[in-house]
């Protein structure tokens, strides 16, 4: 577009573009990296994660958080380095891994509308909210099954490893581990974390 824009106006349109470019690059650069340590700062806030996560600095910025999460990020970057294919791999994964809480939280809006909780308006606003809720839920499903069963299972290699911290959150303010379900959920996923490990060493998945 900087061409193009040069070609019509002369040189200081390209440079305009390349200007609007490098603003959108860094705005994004920042949302996103603020984002990713929200998430960690908010489920420590809620008791999902350790309190190390959930530090602030004197600004009142997650620290830890920020500090983990950009780690992790220039590790992947530098991965990206050594190998052409491995960028589209991750992209992928990344893309499928944001599934699975759609679909959780299409399924709670469901949950929600039929039993009612912080609903007001009477019926016809439960009702939507049922529609609304079960189409997005097998909305999500369908995006599920169309991102491919393979992407979705090496998910949890990167889903199983958050158990630990779970774990760790939970001891750290002497609660239960897990009820019933929690322990089905987490069973489930470490095992079709390792199945998926399996698969990528003996060649059944391709990446």
């Amino acid at each position: 577009m900087a061409g193009v824009l040069e070609s019509l106006v002369g040189k200081w349109g390209a440079a305009l573009i390349s200007l609007g470019l490098v603003v959108s690059v860094g705005g994004a650069f920042l949302s996103w990296t603020m984002l990713c340590a929200e998430i960690p700062y908010a489920a420590a806030k809620d008791g999902n994660f350790p309190r190390w996560f959930a530090a602030e600095n004197a600004a009142g910025s997650p620290a830890n958080s920020l500090w983990i999460t950009n780690a992790q990020v220039q590790i992947f970057l530098i991965i990206t380095l050594f190998a052409s294919s491995t960028y589209q791999f991750l992209y992928s994964i990344a893309s499928v891994a944001i599934l699975p809480p759609y679909v959780f939280s299409g399924a709670y809006a469901l949950k929600l509308a039929l039993t009612g909780d912080s609903y007001e308006g009477g019926d016809t606003a439960r009702n939507r909210g049922i529609v609304i809720g079960g189409l997005a839920t097998l909305y999500g499903l369908w995006l599920c099954y169309a991102a491919g069963l393979s992407f979705l299972l090496l998910t949890t290699i990167l889903f199983a490893p958050a158990t630990l911290l779970y774990i760790a959150a939970r001891r750290e303010r002497d609660e239960r581990l897990f009820n019933a379900g929690e322990l089905l959920v987490a069973v489930a996923v470490t095992a079709a974390a390792l199945f998926a490990v399996y698969e990528l060493v003996t060649g059944g998945i391709k990446i």
